[in-house]
């Protein structure tokens, strides 16, 4: 319904966007979204990561980074792997473990940007992953200023239990989103994939299953979601301030597994009684509560 909403700024956003491929260094191809200020080497620059499923085209990205944008900072919408319609550039799959790829990305825009500090900005699994990035990246390559983490998958497992026992809605749309973009990779790579027929998985947990079984190294389901799960001891060595933003009433993130994540006074944890997951919207169907606190975030 977002899309259907959005306003004319928003439309201008997009069709001005620069849209390139970034090659990481361990030659990954993703595409990339700049949205850049006249003088960009003198504005800060922050990087948005959607969730699963979503794209730097997301109507919650492209409105963060539309209200950022007219705050005087440069704006970097990054796709995963197989995400945007990027299917046919990577013969791998994605999956959730595919950390290195996106700290590499990072470091290719930081090389850009060499006199700044970059902040993240993540929404769902990309809040999970900005997560990681802060605690796994090199300072000495990466140099970060915030993150910002919307509604992250904390704990893998109690996610996939939230979607498999919430709203069937969600998994309807999960599994359509999916299956399209399986559907796809098999149409690029058919060589490697119309044996393997991924586009015919039937829910969530058997597919990702399946996906773990023939399309990655691990060994069982378990330790591919233990692989990305950010509860224990994962965000001990954080790199720079990051701020959690956690709602009540989301069907899809369990708020109190919160309480399992690693204590660091680099970490603050804010939870909200409503927002949904990745909502907080007002009557208009924006979310104009979560670009102030962006806003806020990214000056202090």
């Amino acid at each position: 319904m977002r899309r259907w909403c959005d306003p004319s700024c928003v439309r201008e956003l997009r069709s001005s966007s620069v849209k390139r491929t970034l090659t990481t260094a361990s030659g990954v191809h993703l595409k990339v979204s700049y949205n850049l200020q006249k003088q960009p080497e003198k504005a800060a620059t922050v990087i948005l990561l959607h969730g699963w499923l979503g794209s730097s085209e997301s109507p919650y990205i492209v409105s963060l980074s539309q209200a950022l944008l007219s705050q005087g900072f440069n704006v970097i919408r990054l796709n995963f792997r197989d995400h945007g319609h990027s299917e046919a550039l990577n013969p791998e799959v994605f999956h959730s473990c595919r950390l290195q790829e996106m700290i590499e990305a990072c470091e290719y825009i930081q090389q850009q940007f060499p006199k700044q500090a970059l902040s993240l900005i993540g929404f769902s699994l990309g809040a999970n992953f900005v997560l990681r990035i802060n605690a796994d990246s090199d300072p000495s390559r990466l140099r970060l200023h915030r993150v910002i983490s919307f509604c992250p998958v904390l704990s893998a497992e109690n996610s996939l239990l939230a979607l498999e026992s919430g709203p069937e809605l969600y998994r309807r749309y999960f599994m359509y989103r999916w299956r399209q973009i399986l559907r796809r990779k098999e149409q690029a790579f058919p060589k490697l994939y119309a044996k393997n027929k991924l586009a015919q998985i039937q829910d969530l947990r058997s597919g990702t299953d399946y996906l773990v079984q023939h399309c990655t190294d691990f060994t069982d389901l378990k330790q591919y979601m233990d692989g990305y799960s950010v509860i224990g001891d994962r965000l001990q060595q954080l790199q720079t301030q990051c701020h959690i933003v956690l709602a009540k009433d989301d069907p899809i993130i369990p708020w109190r597994d919160h309480q399992k994540l690693a204590t660091s006074h680099k970490l603050e944890v804010y939870i909200s009684k409503h927002g949904g997951h990745c909502g907080f919207l007002d009557a208009r169907l924006g979310s104009p509560w979560i670009d102030q606190y962006c806003l806020d975030v990214l000056s202090s």
